[in-house]
Protein backbone atom coordinates (compact mmCIF):
# COMPACT_ATOMS: atom_id res chain seq x y z
CA UNK A 1 0.00 0.00 0.00
CA UNK A 2 1.53 3.42 -1.37
CA UNK A 3 -0.13 6.19 0.68
CA UNK A 4 0.83 9.80 -0.95
CA UNK A 5 0.00 13.03 0.40
CA UNK A 6 -0.34 16.15 -1.86
CA UNK A 7 -0.49 19.85 -1.52
CA UNK A 8 0.85 23.00 -3.01
CA UNK A 9 4.38 23.29 -2.62
CA UNK A 10 5.46 20.07 -0.28
CA UNK A 11 6.78 22.65 2.17
CA UNK A 12 4.04 22.63 5.17
CA UNK A 13 0.44 20.25 4.71
CA UNK A 14 1.93 17.47 2.76
CA UNK A 15 5.24 17.22 4.46
CA UNK A 16 3.91 17.51 8.11
CA UNK A 17 1.33 14.66 6.89
CA UNK A 18 4.16 12.31 5.67
CA UNK A 19 6.41 12.57 8.72
CA UNK A 20 3.46 12.14 11.07
CA UNK A 21 1.78 9.18 9.65
CA UNK A 22 5.34 7.55 8.93
CA UNK A 23 5.99 7.87 12.88
CA UNK A 24 2.23 6.89 13.89
CA UNK A 25 2.87 3.32 11.69
CA UNK A 26 6.16 2.64 13.31
CA UNK A 27 4.82 3.69 16.83
CA UNK A 28 1.73 0.95 16.09
CA UNK A 29 4.31 -1.35 14.48
CA UNK A 30 2.54 -1.52 11.24
CA UNK A 31 4.22 -2.13 8.18
CA UNK A 32 3.55 -2.65 4.53
CA UNK A 33 2.70 0.94 4.06
CA UNK A 34 4.59 3.42 2.02
CA UNK A 35 4.18 6.85 2.64
CA UNK A 36 5.64 10.04 0.51
CA UNK A 37 4.27 13.11 -0.14
CA UNK A 38 4.51 15.82 -3.04
CA UNK A 39 3.49 19.43 -4.22
CA UNK A 40 1.69 20.51 -6.83
CA UNK A 41 4.21 23.11 -7.74
CA UNK A 42 7.23 22.56 -5.22
CA UNK A 43 10.75 22.75 -6.13
CA UNK A 44 13.89 21.57 -4.85
CA UNK A 45 14.54 25.28 -3.80
CA UNK A 46 11.98 25.36 -1.82
CA UNK A 47 12.42 25.08 2.21
CA UNK A 48 10.61 23.63 4.62
CA UNK A 49 9.35 26.89 7.12
CA UNK A 50 10.98 27.25 10.41
CA UNK A 51 8.05 27.28 12.26
CA UNK A 52 7.08 23.83 10.73
CA UNK A 53 10.46 22.08 11.64
CA UNK A 54 9.45 23.37 15.51
CA UNK A 55 6.07 21.76 15.29
CA UNK A 56 7.54 18.17 13.65
CA UNK A 57 10.02 18.96 16.73
CA UNK A 58 7.33 19.14 19.00
CA UNK A 59 5.79 15.38 17.75
CA UNK A 60 9.91 14.13 17.85
CA UNK A 61 9.72 14.40 14.22
CA UNK A 62 12.78 16.23 12.23
CA UNK A 63 11.97 16.86 9.12
CA UNK A 64 14.74 19.33 8.71
CA UNK A 65 16.20 16.99 5.46
CA UNK A 66 13.06 17.23 3.81
CA UNK A 67 12.89 18.09 0.08
CA UNK A 68 10.39 19.52 -1.10
CA UNK A 69 9.32 17.49 -4.77
CA UNK A 70 6.70 17.54 -7.71
CA UNK A 71 4.30 15.54 -8.36
CA UNK A 72 4.57 13.17 -11.66
CA UNK A 73 3.19 10.71 -13.60
CA UNK A 74 5.07 8.13 -11.98
CA UNK A 75 4.15 9.07 -8.28
CA UNK A 76 0.47 9.51 -9.69
CA UNK A 77 0.44 6.19 -11.13
CA UNK A 78 2.59 4.17 -8.42
CA UNK A 79 0.32 5.33 -5.61
CA UNK A 80 -2.71 3.17 -3.98
CA UNK A 81 -3.94 6.71 -2.41
CA UNK A 82 -3.43 10.37 -2.97
CA UNK A 83 -4.70 12.49 0.05
CA UNK A 84 -4.74 16.54 -1.24
CA UNK A 85 -5.51 19.23 1.32
CA UNK A 86 -7.71 21.46 -1.09
CA UNK A 87 -10.11 20.54 -3.77
CA UNK A 88 -8.00 22.19 -6.81
CA UNK A 89 -5.29 20.03 -5.79
CA UNK A 90 -7.25 16.70 -6.33
CA UNK A 91 -8.79 18.18 -9.34
CA UNK A 92 -5.83 19.26 -10.72
CA UNK A 93 -4.32 15.91 -10.13
CA UNK A 94 -7.12 14.19 -12.14
CA UNK A 95 -6.95 16.89 -14.85
CA UNK A 96 -3.19 15.74 -15.45
CA UNK A 97 -3.23 12.23 -14.46
CA UNK A 98 -6.61 11.11 -15.49
CA UNK A 99 -6.15 7.35 -14.28
CA UNK A 100 -5.78 9.05 -10.71
CA UNK A 101 -9.19 9.87 -10.07
CA UNK A 102 -10.49 6.68 -8.51
CA UNK A 103 -7.74 6.97 -5.77
CA UNK A 104 -7.63 10.78 -5.31
CA UNK A 105 -9.63 12.12 -2.12
CA UNK A 106 -9.33 15.20 0.11
CA UNK A 107 -7.68 13.98 3.09
CA UNK A 108 -10.27 15.51 5.25
CA UNK A 109 -13.45 13.93 3.74
CA UNK A 110 -11.62 10.87 3.10
CA UNK A 111 -11.58 10.06 6.78
CA UNK A 112 -14.92 11.76 7.67
CA UNK A 113 -18.00 8.83 8.72
CA UNK A 114 -19.77 10.00 6.35
CA UNK A 115 -18.35 10.09 3.19
CA UNK A 116 -16.27 8.13 0.75
CA UNK A 117 -17.08 9.20 -2.04
CA UNK A 118 -14.71 11.00 -4.51
CA UNK A 119 -16.87 14.37 -4.83
CA UNK A 120 -13.90 16.48 -3.87
CA UNK A 121 -16.33 19.31 -4.04
CA UNK A 122 -16.76 20.79 -0.36
CA UNK A 123 -14.75 23.57 1.28
CA UNK A 124 -15.20 22.42 4.64
CA UNK A 125 -13.03 19.81 3.59
CA UNK A 126 -10.17 21.52 2.93
CA UNK A 127 -7.21 22.18 4.93
CA UNK A 128 -5.86 25.40 3.92
CA UNK A 129 -2.32 26.47 3.25
CA UNK A 130 -0.59 28.15 6.68
CA UNK A 131 2.08 29.55 4.01
CA UNK A 132 3.28 33.04 5.36
CA UNK A 133 0.79 32.80 8.59
CA UNK A 134 1.25 33.28 12.22
CA UNK A 135 2.99 29.96 14.08
CA UNK A 136 -0.47 30.27 15.40
CA UNK A 137 -2.39 29.32 12.06
CA UNK A 138 0.46 26.56 11.35
CA UNK A 139 -0.24 24.90 14.95
CA UNK A 140 -4.16 25.19 13.39
CA UNK A 141 -2.97 23.35 10.33
CA UNK A 142 -0.97 20.50 12.17
CA UNK A 143 -3.64 20.29 14.62
CA UNK A 144 -6.06 19.39 11.72
CA UNK A 145 -3.78 17.23 9.98
CA UNK A 146 -3.04 15.34 12.94
CA UNK A 147 -6.80 14.71 14.23
CA UNK A 148 -6.83 13.28 10.29
CA UNK A 149 -4.35 10.77 10.83
CA UNK A 150 -5.41 9.46 14.04
CA UNK A 151 -8.72 8.81 12.11
CA UNK A 152 -6.52 7.31 8.77
CA UNK A 153 -4.47 4.96 11.18
CA UNK A 154 -8.09 3.46 12.85
CA UNK A 155 -8.94 3.04 9.01
CA UNK A 156 -6.26 1.66 8.40
CA UNK A 157 -5.93 -0.49 11.26
CA UNK A 158 -9.25 -1.99 11.00
CA UNK A 159 -9.12 -2.24 6.85
CA UNK A 160 -12.28 0.14 7.07
CA UNK A 161 -12.84 1.76 3.76
CA UNK A 162 -9.09 1.59 2.43
CA UNK A 163 -8.79 1.13 -0.55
Amino acid sequence: MKILFVCTGNTCRSAMAEGMLKKMLLEKNLTGIEVSSRGLAASPRFQVPDTVKELMLEENIDISKHQAQKLTEKDAGEADLILVMETWQGVDIIQQFPQAENKTFLLKKYVSESNFSSDLESESFEIYDPIGQSPEIYRFCKEEIKECLIKLLTMIQTDKGLM
